[in-house]
């Protein structure tokens, strides 16, 4: 007798085993989806903008006056929004159609940041930037909330993984793309 003769027995032991949620999908799969790789780049770009501007406001600042206190005051002022504004947000884009407020954040903080070259006095990058966080603020819950809408449950460790580490990867390129260009041209042309 063998076990494929017994009634009830498998004719080995992964024939009728449910493949292992781990081992189905990964970067390349949920990449290959196109709703979830428009929204992935869009974040990329909207991340990297960020990161280039979070650099280039306060040394706008500082090329305006030569002030080190001005410098620092406008890096503050950047953060202050997304501190106060971070328990609500992400209550708030539940509540909104989060593709919505995703386009009207990507494109006010487009609008101000292309106003900041044109910028005469301190308190006009100040109040730039604060809108801009303000922007950043209600623009990334909203980002994290549409990755489950476009990518399929079992890919979903897989997209959360790939905006993180995409996330991360802008946090470092930013910055320093942000010092090249300032390095070569000023910082107005950052925030082109």
């Amino acid at each position: 007798i063998t076990a494929e003769s017994l009634p009830g027995e498998a004719s080995s032991p992964t024939e009728h085993a449910t493949p292992d949620i781990t081992t189905r999908g990964g970067l390349r799969d949920i990449l290959a989806i196109p709703a979830f790789r428009r929204l992935w780049l869009a974040q990329l770009v909207a991340q990297l903008g960020e990161a280039v501007a979070l650099v280039a406001l306060p040394l706008l600042a500082f090329a305006m006056t030569g002030s080190a206190e001005l410098l620092s005051i406008i890096f503050v002022l950047q953060l202050i929004p997304r501190i106060i504004l971070a328990p609500i947000t992400g209550v708030i884009a539940d509540r909104l159609d989060r593709k919505r407020l995703m386009i009207v954040c990507d494109l006010a903080r487009m609008v101000l940041v292309a106003l900041m070259p044109f910028t005469r006095e301190v308190w006009q990058v100040g109040v730039l930037a604060v809108l801009i966080a303000i922007g950043n603020a209600f623009a990334r819950p909203a980002e994290l909330a549409a990755v489950p809408m476009v990518a399929p449950p079992h890919l979903l460790v897989p997209a959360l993984s790939a905006t993180q580490v995409a996330g991360s990867v802008v946090r470092v390129i930013g910055p320093a793309l942000a010092g090249a260009i300032i390095a070569l041209a000023g910082p107005g042309p950052a925030f082109g």
